[in-house]
């Protein structure tokens, strides 16, 4: 059976994955110095000075982390979660960002990927958190970046109703098969977008139920590309309230 130390100790091994030693002595108020003799323990390295997590510091961890009272004290490898797994952590709206982060807005509407392309507004609101470097690795433009809810079924499963999308807003050149947000009128959809031999647009669903849309050249005035769509959180569960 595990020790209460070799438990905290696996556990921040974990949050090693997630924050960088530098952040935790931060958050926590500690010197890097201590910091480090918690990680050289983790690690099982025998350099000298390493110690144990005790009682206070790991209640420190927890509530500076927005961990759940006494998670580091739980042996999470014993409940199915995987190996170097971290919790989702939560944090207030008013905390400031990390180094190396951004802030996503999530616009207060939800646009359509049903029979009827709508907007309507959304009652929640969220905020999304995304590190530079991921923003580096996809080649995107952060300050166009923004968040939308989907309602519908017509891009069901591969976006489906109640998802959120990242949207590139202003990247408009329409690459075959890619998914981009569209304006017909006043109306806003999600849909994959392919192009036709004559300039225009097919304009089509994941759902093969539902129908292409072909849009000819002649009638392009009539729809906006508004931005590319690259990145979908899809719900599976129903919200409870």
């Amino acid at each position: 059976m595990k020790s209460i130390d070799e438990i905290r100790l696996e556990n921040f091994l974990a949050l090693l994955g997630r924050y960088k030693q530098a952040e935790i002595g931060r958050r926590i108020q500690r010197s890097p110095g201590q910091v480090q003799q918690w990680a050289a323990k983790a690690r099982k390295s025998p350099a000298k000075g390493s110690r144990n997590i005790d009682d206070e510091s790991a209640r420190l961890l927890e509530a500076s982390l927005n961990l759940p009272v006494n998670w580091m004290d739980n042996d999470h490898s014993a409940s199915g979660t995987l190996p170097g797994a971290v919790p989702v952590v939560a944090y207030h709206p008013d905390e400031p960002l990390d180094d190396g982060e951004i802030d996503i807005p999530a616009l207060n509407v939800v646009v359509g990927a049903g029979n009827r392309i709508h907007t309507e507004p959304v009652e929640e609101e969220r905020r999304f958190r995304y590190s530079l470097e991921w923003i580096r690795r996809y080649g995107l433009k952060a300050d166009k970046l923004i968040r939308y809810k989907v309602r519908g079924s017509s891009m069901d499963p591969f976006i489906s109703d109640g998802s959120w999308i990242t949207v590139e807003m202003g990247t408009t050149q329409v690459t075959d098969g890619s998914v981009y947000l569209l304006r017909y009128g006043d109306q806003i959809s999600v849909k994959f977008l392919f192009r036709r031999y004559d300039s225009g647009l097919i304009v089509r669903s994941f759902n093969p139920s539902e129908p292409d849309v072909v849009v000819p050249a002649q009638d392009l005035e009539h729809i906006e590309v508004l931005g590319r769509v690259v990145e979908s959180t899809n719900m599976l569960i129903k919200a409870i309230k």
